[in-house]
């Protein structure tokens, strides 16, 4: 009797204590983007408030997160489209991206894109982007809808697409040496906190882009339509 006690009181104790590690495990792959999500080179995870978003509504949905990155943008979707991912921590919509993953009903915030550039570059304001035709590279985000849009509109404007990890860093360093004579970036924020880092506040201009704000989204793979509802069900219950 003593022995069917034992093994019924472990038997509890694994349904009250382990069944939470138990939770389904969401793989959310994730680019490294200054002042949402950035890695900490001490615990090698990511940090940041878009970090600290996803863990709030996973745990509403009843997942745990597996982060997988930082990749860079582009190849992240190709790992939604490949299903090699459950979702993608932010992205921007399209009509090819619509057609390959599922975005949510509403997204997790709105960015004015800014541009970037040498203090010693005379554009004191941008009201097209023609205005940025002297320039001779401009550094943009491969496959951000940005670069897709402006190559389409003003293929005479000298684009560089950027697919370097530490996207943000790496523009700016080149901008700053003069690799580069300007770089597109999604938010203001996140920007300007990367130029104070960098210590390159005194050499680096930041005007807004001549586009509305962007909203920006979940994305999710087709394959996990059932991840796509329950963050739709949530989406109101966790702000950012």
């Amino acid at each position: 009797m003593k022995k069917i006690h034992t093994f019924f009181f472990s038997l509890l104790c694994l349904v009250l204590f382990q069944s939470p590690l138990l939770a389904e495990e969401m793989k959310v792959g994730f680019s490294q983007l200054s002042g949402l999500i950035e890695m900490n080179e001490d615990s090698g995870k990511p940090t940041g408030a878009l970090v600290e978003y996803w863990q709030k509504i996973a745990k509403r949905m009843g997942v745990s997160i597996k982060w997988i990155g930082p990749i860079p943008p582009a190849r992240l979707i190709m790992y939604i489209k490949n299903h090699n991912i459950d979702a993608i921590s932010v992205a921007s919509k399209n009509t090819e991206r619509e057609m390959i993953g599922i975005f949510p009903a509403k997204p997790i915030f709105l960015k004015k894109p800014v541009v970037c550039l040498r203090k010693d570059v005379n554009i004191q304001k941008i009201e097209t982007w023609a205005d940025l035709e002297p320039l001779a590279k401009i550094g943009v985000i491969h496959g951000h809808r940005l670069a897709h849009n402006i190559a389409k509109e003003f293929p005479q404007l000298r684009l560089a697409m950027i697919k370097d990890r530490d996207l943000v860093n790496f523009s700016l360093s080149k901008l700053a040496d003069g690799e580069l004579d300007g770089f597109i970036y999604p938010g203001r924020t996140g920007i300007m906190e990367s130029i104070k880092k960098l210590g390159l506040g005194d050499s680096i201009d930041v005007l807004d882009a001549p586009v509305p704000a962007i909203p920006y989204y979940a994305f999710f793979s087709r394959q996990r339509m059932d991840l796509a509802e329950k963050y739709n069900k949530h989406h109101d219950d966790v702000k950012f």
